[in-house]
């Protein structure tokens, strides 16, 4: 065990919301190709932590499910003129 790698965040997200800042995050580690993220927690509930994460996901797959409704209805009017989108 041990730490393989330190990455600093650009100041501009260090001072953003905690979700602008786990986004930052997030990003930064995908771009440099990291695969595996492991980290604590200060309150050690990992119940909670489970659920909290859980919620968020389903809280995505509800949103990508809205989004994808919206392509679908949106799209095919589009691409025949029903529908356009103004600059």
């Amino acid at each position: 065990s041990g730490v393989s790698m330190v990455t600093e965040i650009p100041y501009p997200f260090s001072s953003m919301s905690a979700e602008g800042y786990a986004m930052a995050g997030m990003q930064t580690l995908m771009a440099i190709g990291v695969e595996a993220v492991c980290f604590g927690s200060e309150s050690g509930d990992v119940e909670k932590l489970t659920s909290l994460a859980k919620y968020a996901v389903s809280d995505n797959v509800r949103q990508n499910q809205a989004l994808i409704s919206l392509r679908d209805w949106l799209l095919p009017m589009l691409m025949n003129g029903q529908a356009t989108i103004s600059d």
